[in-house]
């Protein structure tokens, strides 16, 4: 039996995303991983390959989920900018980037380097509200509890989600974006 052996694979399911995993696949089945925890071993050996079923259900019929998207947007400043998306990049394994880039400079955030904003192609160290302490570098879980302080103190009365979390106005606008590039066809 020829096994197919994927390195660098990304695991979603406890939301920590491990992005060191090595799988071993037979074409239906991974029947073999490196490098997972116990969580992640049971997600990925207990799962076929995504072709056998669906990629999710709406009122139990299939349902898919777009590979890829790329779309030109203009705002109403007039600035331009481009969006693009997808699942299948295998050169990008875990890239969330955004790169600003304007006539009075750039902006770029990746989130592979969660604690580095580059400003002007100069690497600057971030630190978020001064109260995380010098010298711990900052990953994904991190991000939750700054989404938690944030809930927690807007709760208490001590400050709002806004602006540094999304807002439920803000989850309608980023809909409402979704469905104009949906519509633009």
């Amino acid at each position: 039996m020829s096994l197919t052996v994927v390195k660098h694979a990304t695991c979603t399911f406890c939301g920590c995303v491990c992005d060191d995993i090595e799988l071993h696949s037979d074409g239906e089945r991974i029947v073999h991983t490196k490098a997972a925890c116990s969580l992640g071993v049971s997600w990925f050996k207990n799962h076929t390959a995504e072709r056998n079923y669906p990629d999710a259900l709406i009122d139990g019929k299939p349902a898919t989920v777009d590979d890829a998207i790329a779309a030109a947007v203009s705002f109403e400043s007039g600035a331009i900018g481009t969006i693009e998306a997808t699942r299948f990049s295998t050169a990008n394994l875990n890239r969330f980037t955004w790169e600003i880039d304007g006539s009075k400079g750039s902006l770029t955030f990746d989130l592979e380097r969660l604690n580095e904003l580059v400003v002007d192609g100069r690497r600057t160290l971030v630190n978020p509200d001064g109260w995380w302490p010098p010298g711990h570098v900052l990953g994904w879980e991190h991000t939750f509890v700054f989404e938690l302080r944030r809930f927690l103190d807007a709760v208490a009365g001590r400050g709002t989600v806004a602006p540094h979390g999304a807002t439920f106005e803000d989850g309608v606008r980023a809909a409402e974006v979704c469905d104009a590039i949906l519509a633009s066809g």
